[in-house]
C-alpha cells in the first residue's frame, strides 16, 4: 500500500513539473500566425495546399515527446491523434548525458509524419513534452514549404519559422515558464526569429 501511494505521488509530481510546450499554427491565406508557449508571431506567408506534417527532433536528457496534435481545415477536423509520449528514433546515437558537446551526437531524425490535404485555411494545435536543446521542427509541406523550429532548454528558449535557411528576421524570445512548470530553468535568453521568402 505504501509503495502504491508513493508511486502515485511521484507520478503526480512528474506531471506537475513536466515541461509542456503548446504550439498553434494558423494559416489564413495571406499570413501564418504562430503561438509557441504563449508567445505570438505572424509572418506574411501566403501558404497553400498543406500536404504533410513532419516532426523532426533530437534526443535529450529530458526526452522529447508529445501530447496530442489536431489539424482542422475549412471542412472540419483532418487529424486528431495522440503523439508518442516519448519519441522514438530510427538512427543510432549516444545516450544523452546533459553535456551539451556530447549530446550533439545523440540520435536525431523524423519522429512523426502524416500526409493530408488542406487547401484552404487550416489550424494545427500540438502539445510537445520534454526539453529541446536542439531544434524540434514541425515541417509543413506545401506551397511554399515552411517549418517551425523550437528550442526549450535550460538556457535557450527560442523559435524560428523558416521558408529557407538563408534569411532570418529577429522577432522576440519565448515567454519564460513559471516555476511550477519549469523549476530548473535558469533563463530565457535567445531571440525568436521568423524567415520567409524575400525577407
Amino acid at each position: 500500500m505504501v509503495w502504491t501511494v508513493a508511486a502515485v505521488l511521484l507520478w503526480l509530481v512528474a506531471e506537475v513539473i513536466d515541461r509542456r510546450t503548446e504550439v498553434r499554427i494558423h494559416s489564413f491565406g495571406r499570413s501564418i500566425d504562430i503561438e509557441v508557449a504563449g508567445t505570438s508571431l505572424s509572418a506574411p506567408i501566403a501558404f497553400e495546399d498543406l500536404t504533410a506534417i513532419e516532426i523532426r527532433a533530437m534526443d535529450s536528457i529530458d526526452p522529447p515527446g508529445g501530447g496530442r496534435i489536431v489539424v482542422t481545415g475549412d471542412g472540419g477536423t483532418i487529424i486528431d491523434q495522440r503523439l508518442p509520449r516519448r519519441f522514438r528514433f530510427s538512427t543510432a546515437g549516444i545516450h544523452p548525458t546533459g553535456d551539451w558537446e556530447l549530446d550533439d551526437f545523440a540520435a536525431s531524425g523524423t519522429v512523426w509524419k502524416r500526409s493530408l490535404l488542406a487547401t484552404g485555411n487550416f489550424s494545427i494545435d500540438a502539445v510537445l513534452r520534454g526539453r529541446f536543446h536542439h531544434d524540434l521542427t514541425l515541417a509543413l509541406d506545401g506551397d511554399p514549404p515552411i517549418s517551425c523550429a523550437i528550442r526549450r532548454g535550460l538556457i535557450n528558449n527560442d523559435c524560428f519559422v523558416r521558408a529557407t535557411e538563408a534569411n532570418t528576421f529577429p522577432y522576440k524570445s519565448l515567454r519564460k515558464d513559471g516555476p511550477g512548470h519549469d523549476f530548473t530553468a535558469k533563463s530565457s535568453t535567445a531571440p525568436c526569429a521568423c524567415t520567409w521568402p524575400g525577407s
